[in-house]
């Protein structure tokens, strides 16, 4: 296999094992409800059109409180976090209160916020109310992360939100970042930034050809930026001040193990499952709607479709094909992450064949 030492391909084969034993068990370890699909930003690296005034009103809280119980039933609710997405959560006014009736279900709860609407007022409530995690984006500083996010004032409110998050000691932050065109240049100087707002975990990810982002080459690195972009990673790593780390955009090779604390494993379906806010149950919030697995709205309980279903998720032989087919790192690989398919089954990136080109 190309860039992979026999040492290191010993080790993927290690994996391997334990990362069939973890589809087997199929454990549920993370949920993200998408519980808003409004937004009061208009990104355009936005994967699901979210904005102001979306098709679909926001979903009850007690729909989604119907199938924490449902989960309940089977399931160490302690042990499984929640994650509230959208759209963004904050745009919800009873935000803090379906924090407070997750956090009473006994459920462990978290947001993935741009930041832009979270005040000191609205943090200490929402810390009451019980929530433990935040990720929020930054995408670059002031005009880079400005102009992705296609608002004068993001970057000022999203900075000051971050630094009031990382003062929380009982508050886990995670800084998410999509390097592209724009920003690609200063990454030395955003991780000064990280560093000075005092981040502890930075997610790095690159974009991918799907929503508004799909034909905005602008937003897409080169196979010589990506190598650039994992190389910084690994110095970032190196220096021990920031838990960097690359996202789940697929197996990498050489990489791996260098840019992330284990193998690349996409865990959609096997340990993270998502609830849309149509009432689609799948895997994460970033995978089309053609591999929704059952709905709510349709009568199916939650854990009812997580034992039973999910096949295309656990079982991946029928993604062995195109760019997989004589692939020798599919096995690995497993066909990339979920979210990287197109409806038609079709691989729309392949970062380990661009870092790797035959």
């Amino acid at each position: 296999m190309k860039g992979v030492s026999p040492k290191k391909h010993f080790a993927l084969m290690c994996n391997l094992t334990k990362q069939q034993q973890r589809v087997k068990e199929h454990k549920l370890e993370r949920l993200y409800w998408e519980c808003t699909a409004r937004c009061d930003l208009s990104c355009k690296n936005c994967g699901t059109y979210c904005r102001v005034l979306p098709d679909l009103s926001d979903m009850p809280i007690d729909d989604f409180i119907h199938v924490l119980e449902n989960i309940a039933k089977t399931e160490n609710a302690p042990d499984v976090m929640v994650v509230m997405t959208g759209g963004d959560p904050l745009m919800r006014k009873d935000v803090v209160e379906c924090g407070r009736q997750i956090y009473s279900h006994g459920f462990p709860w978290g947001i993935s916020t741009n930041g832009k609407l979270l005040t000191r007022e609205l943090l200490t409530q929402l810390m009451a109310a019980g929530m433990r995690y935040v990720m929020i984006r930054l995408d670059g500083q002031e005009y880079e992360h400005n102009w992705l996010c296609g608002d004068r004032e993001c970057f000022a409110k999203t900075q000051e939100a971050i630094r009031m998050v990382c003062e929380e000691k009982g508050l886990e932050c995670e800084v998410s970042t999509c390097v592209y065109q724009r920003n690609f240049d200063f990454l030395d100087q955003l991780y000064a930034l990280i560093r000075q707002l005092g981040v502890k975990h930075w997610k790095l990810y690159t974009s991918y050809p799907k929503g508004k982002a799909a034909d905005n080459k602008e937003l897409q690195l080169d196979s010589f930026q990506l190598r650039q972009l994992m190389d910084f990673i690994v110095k970032v790593r190196k220096e021990g001040v920031v838990d960097a780390y690359y996202g789940c955009e697929g197996f990498l090779g050489k990489y791996e193990q260098k840019v992330r604390d284990g193998f690349y494993e996409c865990h959609a379906g096997v340990s993270y499952g998502s609830l849309l806010i149509n009432g689609d149950i799948t895997g994460c919030p970033n995978i089309g709607h053609k591999y929704a697995q059952g709905s709510i709205y349709e009568g199916d309980e939650f854990m009812d479709v997580w034992n039973n279903c999910f096949d295309a998720f656990r079982k991946r032989e029928w993604m062995h094909t195109g760019i997989c087919t004589h692939c020798k790192a599919f096995k690995y690989c497993q066909g990339n992450g979920m979210h990287l398919r197109a409806d038609d089954g079709d691989l729309m990136m392949c970062n380990y064949d661009r870092l790797n080109p035959r």
